[in-house]
């Protein structure tokens, strides 16, 4: 069993009666003490690790509560078309950059701030051959732009089906641009590109790296239930395993969930099953998102995915053995009041809450319904600062409850935070920093600066508050004997971090089980 000996470092416990020591001992996995240097020194052994950190800050290991592991894997090695300010731009990129294969995948594209303020079509993508099949998905992961060969795979049927359903963009004279969204998307455009395989399954170790940097040891992520299977071989040998997993699987498997006795909690620490995961609506940038009132200068309310009997009696099947949680995915008023109504007889299962993803947009009556519940609400801070001018255009004076972290902190919910990658990075610091300043990259001053919760609030919602939601709160996200040894060193202290310097803190340390899978303690000065 290995001994690990951390001292002279600024050790936030994330305990509030406890908040700061100066040192920890890891036995084996756990931790087994806390307190100053000069007590523990008399107690270590002489065949422990010893680190001095020279005053760095330890915080305990990050959760990103929410992302898509696989689908982020498989962007990783795909075109990313998030980083530029006019279309022209992207199609530059494309044209440079055009992989010598049959499908051409990317993503990331945001027409909102474009300069041409249009969406994209196939007519864009003429430089592309005809052999080739093109399927870019938007950067809130809600719409996707294709070229005519991916057209000419889908059934004229469905074609016209979501045509009518306004889910296929079409222009004045009713031809294809090229766009689909939502169900469109899922069902016409995605199975023709699952079967690329996601290289998270493959090269485990490189990417899981990724996360070690920013000091993530534990994500929540939304999977097929083929990918939950795939990810429980993997981890299998722990010479793969990564972060340990929390897994949300779609509903679209939701018989064979229930036909397997799958109950939420089932696993251990590495991996375990939560529950399913739905969607009643889309989200702001492909203006699908489901709201109260229509979009400025709009007759459109979003789009609502599904019926209220139809989802009633959806969760009404899961309900009937009472052993499986949900995640509802909600962005629009009119979604999270409808996930309200739908969690009001909501309770705990094995310690886990059911619970609402986003929740981007809320309002007073909203507010006030949720304290009769108790729930967990998984935000997207880090979305605020791209999406801010977004939502003043499509949102209007709405926007002063979007991303209303304070307000939803006040409401006595379990509020966390996810990256929700691919959509944005998975440095955890940028909804940090959005979470607590809420200066957009667009604007220099706070945008509702009475939404702005405190450092510790943001760090609480990374670390503590998630280990509540996956049920397990009395062995992860505190930084205190008998929990589970995952931490990390930070190059800066964020404590005493300029706004400008949150967005780099990195890990110079990161452990994982008691056992360190990454170290660039060499650059400690």
């Amino acid at each position: 069993m290995s001994y690990i000996f951390l001292h002279n470092a600024k050790i936030w416990t994330g305990n509030p009666d406890i908040p700061f020591v100066q040192a920890m001992i890891i036995n084996g996995n756990t931790i087994s003490a806390i307190g100053k240097t000069k007590d523990l020194q008399n107690i270590i052994s002489d065949d422990i690790i010893e680190f001095d950190l020279k005053g760095k800050t330890i915080l305990p290991g990050f959760t990103d509560s929410h992302l898509h592991l696989s689908e982020w894997a498989k962007r990783e090695k795909q075109l990313k078309l998030d980083s530029f300010d006019s279309l022209a731009e992207v199609l530059e990129y494309i044209e440079n950059n055009i992989p010598d294969s049959e499908w051409i995948l990317g993503g990331g594209w945001n027409h909102n701030l474009w300069k041409e303020k249009r969406l994209p079509t196939l007519e864009d993508l003429s430089f592309v051959s005809p052999l080739q099949k093109v399927v870019f998905f938007s950067k809130d992961f809600h719409s996707v732009w294709i070229n005519e060969s991916v057209i000419d795979m889908i059934n004229p049927k469905d074609l016209a089906k979501y045509i009518d359903m306004g889910q296929i963009e079409v222009n004045s004279i009713g031809q294809l641009t090229g766009i689909f969204k939502e169900e469109a998307m899922m069902k016409c455009i995605v199975p023709l590109v699952d079967s690329q395989p996601s290289p998270i399954f493959t090269q485990a170790v490189e990417l899981f790296e990724k996360f070690y940097k920013y000091g993530i040891t534990s994500v929540h992520t939304m999977e097929t239930l083929t990918n939950y299977r795939k990810f429980r071989n993997l981890y299998q040998n722990r010479v793969h395993r990564g972060p340990r997993l929390s897994v949300y699987i779609y509903h679209q498997d939701k018989d064979n969930v229930l036909d397997y006795n799958m109950k939420s909690g089932d696993g251990g620490y590495w991996l375990r099953f939560m529950g399913l995961k739905y969607f009643l609506d889309g989200a702001l940038g492909s203006q699908t998102a489901w709201l109260q009132k229509a979009y400025e200068n709009s007759n459109s309310l979003g789009i609502q995915l599904w019926k209220k009997d139809d989802i009633r009696k959806e969760l009404t099947d899961i309900r009937n053995n009472n052993t499986i949680k949900v995640a509802i995915h909600a962005i629009g008023d009119a979604a999270f009041d409808e996930a309200l109504d739908l969690f009001e007889n909501s309770n705990f299962y094995n310690d886990i809450p059911d619970r609402i993803e986003h929740g981007q947009l809320c309002n007073e009556e909203i507010l006030e319904k949720l304290k009769n519940r108790k729930l967990g609400i998984c935000t997207n801070p880090s979305h605020l600062l791209s999406d801010f001018p977004t939502a003043e255009k499509y949102w209007g004076e709405r926007s002063r409850y979007a991303f209303a972290l304070k307000s939803l902190e006040k409401s006595g919910q379990i509020i966390t935070m996810g990256s929700d990658a691919p959509v944005e990075s998975i440095n955890p610091w940028l909804g940090i920093m959005a979470a607590v300043y809420r200066v957009p990259q667009y604007s220099g001053i706070p945008w509702y600066a009475e939404e702005c919760i405190s450092l510790e609030s943001a760090l609480k919602m990374n670390t503590y508050n998630p280990a509540i939601l996956s049920g397990e709160k009395n062995k992860k996200g505190l930084l205190m004997p008998g929990y589970l040894a995952d931490l990390f060193v930070c190059s800066k202290d964020p404590f005493n971090a300029e706004m400008a310097d949150m967005q780099s803190i990195r890990s110079l340390l990161t452990i994982i089980d008691g056992q360190v899978v990454y170290n660039r303690l060499s650059n400690l000065i």
